[in-house]
């Protein structure tokens, strides 16, 4: 730094030393106060006593009460209360408490503030009693700022932080959402776009239908999002004294009119010592009306005084349609609940059959042949299934147009499902690049994405079970593996692993071997071969054997790799079955065998 520069710091310094000296040694001259170190709550009572609120600033004056556990704002107006504002209100209030007494000063001086434009707070606990309090300026170190306890005179310093909170408007208590309600609270709603008319019914809890203008199933989420939205979008401006023509609103011709009947809750009468509740309907209209201005559109509750104004977002996030409200999936079911699944392809002439067996939890193919089946692929491919979403319905008119009278559907689809009586079906239809379904809804066909259509498309190969060796890693205790120049012996004890060098065991990252088990255990067939390959096309094999805790062997097998590299070829000890594996395949389990059995490099001596 400089030397002008730390003059100039120094200078700066020393002002600010001559303002705090003058304000404490010249201004008051004698009449210096004497500071008395305090612990005294400003406001002793309780928050959870606190009934009413009286925010005097200025001339304007804030009443805030709690009724029925609820808050309210009273005056100026009477409307919800923001309970997290006027929370947090509360929570730094009752909480406060002065520091030092400021004896022998005036408490009117203008310095303090508390004469001329002060804040006043009085808390009213719940027998009526109150305390009040009235707030100045902040002292010159913006440390603690002024402060008069109840009636008493004596100026006392309190710290600053509750300041920010005394800066508080009618806005910032009063709740600021459209309109205080829960979206699960509503069961029926009733929406109004131009010429559009939508009406939704809540069957049972998260299950909804639309109504009209036609009749089927709707989408739990689209649903209860526009209600959300409906009614929690935040408000910009509250209007509480808008002029009385609705002309300049639009309230006689609103763009959007959303009528909700929710449902309310009262306490009721104790029967056998139990309390109940009573249920009641009501029913609000929430009406959006003309711009305020390009971010601003006007809203409006009926029976509510006041005009809102919100950002015109939330204009866009209501329009909708009733596309939008319907349930656009194509299938209702869990995997777990799923017994049996068909699928049929014509042009292939194809019929795939399999049905689980509940009491092993697997799954077997019963056509094109009765063979086990890969429980996983068989999983993966119901979840696919499940995936089919709606891109756009079509009447049985519009369907002929497109499609004509005489198509017929290519493939077909049925599901089994416990506890339902018929099985779930589906039938596709193929036009030039769409897929068209018409689904357990006789009088709607829909439109599908032509990619989730084609991930389900299977051959019988495809889910039969083709994994090479089946076991559980956790059963494993010991891994051998022999190559034609070394050996490997791994075991395991205490769930940890170690690597056998002679008589020594090295322990080695658990994660290395399970990585190698968990691949070996995914490896799939490509296809199986009738005969051996010759010697002539193979590397020296390498001979894996897997045994359990108590020795014995779990799973014996060989594999090779072809000269041209493409592939690798696996025969399992007692069996017949080669199996042929394409390289593309194998890759995460040629790098987890390739990492177990890598030898550390020797240290140059």
């Amino acid at each position: 730094m400089s030397g002008f520069k730390r003059s100039l710091v120094g200078i700066i310094v020393l002002a600010l030393l001559g303002g705090y000296y003058y304000f404490y040694e010249i201004r008051y001259q004698g009449k210096k106060a004497k500071e008395k170190e305090i612990s005294e709550k400003i406001f002793p009572v309780k928050k959870s006593d606190i009934t009413k609120v009286v925010y005097k600033k200025g001339k304007s004056t804030i009443v805030l009460e709690k009724k029925g556990g609820v808050w309210k704002v009273i005056s100026p107006v009477k409307t919800n209360a923001d309970e997290k504002t006027v929370n947090a209100f509360l929570k730094a209030f009752t909480g406060l408490k002065s520091f030092r007494k400021l004896a022998d000063l005036k408490w009117d001086d203008p310095d303090f503030g508390l004469a001329k434009n002060p804040v006043n707070v009085t808390l009213y606990d719940k027998d009526g009693k109150s305390y009040t309090a009235t707030f100045g300026n902040s002292n010159p170190t913006n440390s603690y700022f002024y402060t008069l306890k109840g009636k008493e005179k004596t100026v006392l310093l309190v710290w600053v932080y509750p300041k920010k909170l005394l800066k508080e408007t009618l806005y910032d208590f009063r709740f600021k959402k459209v309109f205080p309600i829960k979206s699960d609270q509503v069961v029926k709603v009733h929406f109004e776009k131009g010429k559009e008319r939508i009406d939704l019914r809540k069957v049972k809890k998260h299950e909804w239908e639309i109504v009209s203008p036609i009749k089927t199933k709707g989408d739990r989420y689209a649903i209860e999002g526009f209600i959300s939205t409906a009614t929690d979008e935040k408000v910009v401006r509250f209007l509480d004294n808008p002029p009385q023509k609705p002309e300049e609103f639009g309230w006689e011709n609103p763009r959007m009119r959303i009528l909700l009947t929710w449902t309310s809750e009262k306490e009721g009468k104790k029967e056998k010592g139990e309390e109940k509740t009573k249920k009641t309907k009501k029913n609000t209209t929430i009406l959006i009306g003309k711009n305020r201005d390009d971010k601003h559109v006007y809203v409006k509750v009926e029976g509510e005084p006041s005009v809102l104004v919100v950002k015109n977002s939330y204009l866009k996030e209501l329009d909708k349609k009733i596309y939008d409200f319907r349930n656009k999936n194509v299938w209702d079911y869990e995997i777990d609940d799923v017994t049996r699944i068909k699928y049929e392809d014509k042009g292939k002439n194809l019929v795939i059959e399999a049905k689980k067996d509940e009491k092993e939890d697997t799954w077997k193919l019963l056509k094109p042949e009765k063979v086990l089946a890969d429980t996983r692929a068989i999983e993966n491919w119901l979840w696919d299934l499940s995936g089919f979403r709606v891109k756009e319905f079509l009447d049985k008119d519009e369907f002929r147009k497109r499609v004509g009278t005489s198509a017929s559907p290519e493939m077909l689809f049925e599901i089994n499902v416990k506890n339902k009586k018929s099985p779930l079906s589906l039938k596709l239809f193929h036009i030039k690049d769409k897929w068209i379904a018409l689904g357990d809804e006789p009088e709607w066909y829909y439109v599908l994405d032509a990619k989730d259509v084609q991930k389900t498309f299977k051959s019988a190969f495809d889910l039969k079970y083709r994994r090479i060796v089946k076991f559980e890693d956790t059963d494993v205790a010991r891994v051998e593996i022999k190559t034609e120049k070394d050996s490997f012996v791994f075991v395991k004890k205490k769930n940890l692993w170690y690597k056998k060098i002679g008589e020594k065991e090295e322990k080695i990252p658990n994660i290395d071997v399970l990585n190698f088990l968990w691949e070996l255990s995914d490896l799939k067939y490509t296809k199986l071969l009738k005969n051996s390959p010759k010697k002539t096309d193979l590397n020296p094999p390498v001979q894996v054997v897997l045994f359990d805790k108590d020795g014995n062997p779990m799973g014996e097998l060989s594999f090779s790799e072809m000269k041209d590299g493409l592939a690798f070829v696996f025969s399992v000890k007692g069996k017949k079955e080669i199996y042929w594996l394409d390289r593309s395949k194998t890759k995460k389990f040629e790098e987890a065998y390739k990492k177990l059995t890598k030898k550390k490099a020797k240290k140059e001596e």
